[in-house]
């Protein structure tokens, strides 16, 4: 497997090939032309690295190449802004460096991306099929993929909709234990994509549907093909297998195919998924993966980063729903103290104990971030200022009452809570968590271990 690089010998470029000829990658040096779409064709290349020169041929000819191979990893190394508006296609799987993006930064996503350029055409190489099917997808973010498997065999079973369900959503519809937020965006990374569906739907329907399979089937362990018959026509529960364990990682619901076909729609659409399996195990663990960047790992709740995601998701959506939603900003007392007295080994517990508690006070529509240090926010999605009121003081009261037993010691810490609601006290991303943060500090100016609602 190559490094194509492609590009004239510039000041731009140089540094980059060099860079990588020291690095001891297998570069090849080519200009855009037959020369590089055979070797592309051939398979032996896993990454291509482009350096235009501004001349629009250049462009064409490399459009041509990535419109021919869509899959194909690559990296613009870009001269300016103009350029990398006008002419680039950023996707998961195709970055832009900048000049003076630092060698080893560019070295680390080198890596990353030949990695996974040699992983798929070693395994597009096997089934011809497979790099047919690759073909169809411009990008790996998984909600694109999803659709597109949905789409495809929905097409090839002539089924009136095709849903994804994974393995966890499986087992709460039969448990009838399953929520799924139907007037909020879901934002608990860990419940995106329980149910997704090719044309719109009922959730009480699709329960209806799921409860009539056997319940070996929505114990989400079977790997068989299920059918329930009614009335002429089947229903399909089809299993995705996760590529590294063999256990279900999802399950694809065909609903009123046609009987009398059914054993061969059954074959042509397991055929299919096999097909797909490679992309679909490839995008599940590339989310999985740009999920953990969510994550603070100290107190297992979301981090900031995540919250300027989110937060800006809402207040949209608020906007256009005309619906409301709370923000609680929390602080710990004296939370230097604790430092102080005890160590910072076991201040990180006591936060990490804080996570604990807040997540246990948490509903449907709520989820909560470590902001930093010792800072907490929650988002209540559809509370006004007396729910989020009554949810931040449980959550106070909770705290308040946990005792933290670390290394032998017993620790009691306390949270000042603000609360603002959008849009009674703000109407933009800023000012929301400006106005819950000043609120939070009128309380710590006070008695503290208070929850102190904005105005």
């Amino acid at each position: 497997m190559k490094i194509v690089f492609v590009g004239h010998k510039s000041s731009l470029s140089m540094g980059f090939s060099e860079a990588l000829q020291a690095s001891s990658w297998p570069l090849l040096m080519l200009s855009p032309g037959p020369d590089l779409d055979r070797e592309i064709s051939n398979g032996e290349v896993a990454l291509l690295v482009f350096a235009p020169t501004g001349k629009p041929e250049d462009w064409q000819q490399c459009h041509s190449i990535l419109a021919k191979y869509p899959l194909l990893p690559a990296i613009y190394i870009m001269p300016n802004d103009h350029l990398f508006l006008k002419q680039t296609d950023v996707r998961a799987h195709r970055v832009v460096i900048k000049p003076l993006t630092r060698i080893h930064s560019f070295l680390n996503r080198v890596g990353e991306l030949f990695q996974l350029g040699e992983h798929l055409m070693k395994n597009s190489k096997s089934s011809s099929n497979q790099a047919v099917v690759g073909q169809s997808f411009s990008m790996y973010n998984l909600d694109h993929v999803i659709d597109r498997v949905l789409a495809d065999v929905a097409s090839l079973s002539g089924a009136t909709n095709a849903f994804w369900i994974s393995a966890m959503a499986l087992s709460g519809v039969v448990q009838k234990s399953l929520v799924v937020s139907e007037t909020w965006p879901e934002l608990d990374l860990n419940r995106r994509n329980l149910v997704r569906a090719h044309q719109d739907f009922q959730m009480d329907e699709l329960s209806t549907t799921l409860q009539k399979f056997s319940q070996k089937s929505a114990q989400a362990a079977s790997v068989q093909l299920q059918t329930v018959n009614e009335k002429g026509q089947s229903h399909l529960l089809v299993p995705v297998l996760d590529r590294s364990f063999g256990q279900p990682l999802a399950f694809v619901l065909l609903t009123q195919v046609a009987y009398q076909n059914l054993q061969q729609v059954a074959k042509t659409v397991e055929d299919r998924l096999n097909e797909y399996a490679l992309i679909i195990d490839y995008s599940h663990k590339y989310q999985w993966a740009l999920d953990q960047s969510y994550i603070d790992h100290l107190s297992g709740l979301y981090n900031d980063r995540y919250l300027r995601f989110a937060l800006p998701e809402v207040v949209e959506h608020a906007k256009i729903t005309q619906q409301k939603f709370a923000v609680l900003f929390m602080d710990v007392d004296y939370f230097k103290n604790v430092n102080d007295r005890n160590g910072h080994v076991v201040g990180s517990k006591v936060l990490r104990g804080i996570g604990d508690v807040v997540k246990s006070c948490l509903g449907h529509n709520d989820i909560a971030f470590r902001y930093g240090g010792d800072e907490y926010v929650v988002l209540s999605l559809g509370a006004d200022v007396k729910k989020s009121q009554r949810q931040a003081e449980a959550i106070r009261q909770k705290i308040e009452q946990t005792p933290f037993t670390i290394d032998g010691q017993v620790l009691n810490v306390t949270v000042s809570i603000g609360l603002a609601v959008f849009p009674d006290h703000a109407q933009t991303t800023e000012r929301i968590i400006q106005m819950a943060d000043e609120a939070m500090y009128c309380g710590k100016n006070g008695s503290r271990n208070i929850v102190y609602v904005a105005s």
